[in-house]
């Protein structure tokens, strides 16, 4: 077994030959740098300015119009909203068939789509309505004709 060298007394490691020193590696020679040719640069106007795109649009100005162009109604949108929100609060269920209603007129009128929309807001609105009262209905019918001490 060999014996434990204090500090600062480590062998040198073994480097395989051929190799140079980390000494000489460090402090290069000015023979040993490469010498590259001089190449002109090229001047920027060589490659001419980049094609215009024309002036951006001003701030506020309106965008191309789009003929033919209808968008969907936004009475029938809100009407299939409120007819669904209504199965939750059957208050809204007759607000909905009614903006259904009112949504129908006006795409007939200007042609724009959301007649899907607007027959939803009537058919759930309606139904819901219905449903609404008819659960009223049968809630005060149970509680007036229960007898006194029932309920």
């Amino acid at each position: 077994m060999s014996t434990p060298r204090e500090p600062g007394q480590w062998p040198e490691p073994i480097q395989p030959s051929g190799w140079a020193s980390p000494d000489s590696a460090r402090s290069p020679s000015a023979e040993s740098a490469p010498v590259y040719p001089d190449y002109p640069t090229p001047s920027p106007a060589g490659y001419g300015t980049a094609p215009g795109y024309g002036a951006a649009p001003l701030y506020g100005q309106p965008g191309p119009y789009i003929v033919g162009a209808r968008g969907i109604n936004r009475m029938a949108v809100a009407a299939m909203i409120v007819s669904l929100a209504g199965l939750v609060a059957c208050i809204a269920c007759p607000v909905g068939a009614v903006l259904g209603h009112v949504a129908l007129n006006q795409i007939r009128r200007t042609g724009e789509q959301g007649k899907g929309f607007a027959t939803t807001g009537i058919i759930v609105g309606w139904i819901g309505t219905a449903v609404g009262v008819v659960g009223i209905g049968g809630f005060l019918l149970i509680a007036f004709t229960a007898p006194a001490g029932a309920l």
